[in-house]
């Protein structure tokens, strides 16, 4: 199935009910595999979440402790923080994917992924960074710290090179940090 095509629905289904949301996503999910990833990420839930503010997208990876597993691995997608932008849609699902391919291949380890994504629950959640930007950047230093990243940036060299890579092959994409930054 065409890329375009997909995108096309996907802005259609925007108007449409949270089960279309789905349909649509999943099918972005694995065109964005094959083409960018070579068919390599397994299928993972995909979620809309249009409580996330600035945030476009979010991958989660899972949260297990003992033999109990809390969070499992998935993609938060934010429609309304995107809605009706084709161009943005895909990038956010790619620069999602780019996180699930370095947590599936061997970048971060996962428990320290894990734990990150537990200070994210517990501390940084639901703080209004406009307000608390102090408290923002203390928590965000510390997942920083988490994943082994240093002072400056919670995406890794790995993560980096990957979407610098993807955006060098493919004229389509135009991965960032973050949608305010300067393209990988």
């Amino acid at each position: 199935m065409k890329l375009d095509y997909i995108l096309h629905n996907i802005a259609y289904f925007l108007g449409l009910t949270k089960t279309y949301h789905k349909q649509a996503l999943y099918r972005l999910f694995d065109v964005c595999n094959k083409r960018y990833f070579d068919g390599k990420l397994p299928r993972i839930k995909i979620l809309v979440n249009n409580d996330m503010g600035q945030i476009f997208g979010q991958f989660c990876a899972m949260i297990s402790i003992g033999e109990a597993n809390f969070t499992p691995t998935q993609i938060y997608i934010n429609l309304k923080g995107i809605a009706g932008n084709e161009y943005v849609m895909l990038n956010v699902m790619v620069h999602e994917m780019v996180h699930y391919w370095e947590y599936s291949f061997g970048g971060t380890p996962s428990e320290n992924f894990v734990n990150a994504y537990r200070i994210w629950l517990t501390e940084l959640r639901g703080i209004d960074f406009s307000k608390n930007q102090d408290e923002y950047e203390r928590i965000w230093d510390k997942i920083r710290e988490v994943l082994g990243h240093g002072h400056g940036d919670v995406h890794s060299e790995m993560f980096m090179q990957k979407c610098h890579e993807l955006n060098e092959k493919f004229s389509e994409l135009d991965l960032r940090v973050a949608f305010n930054m300067p393209k990988l």
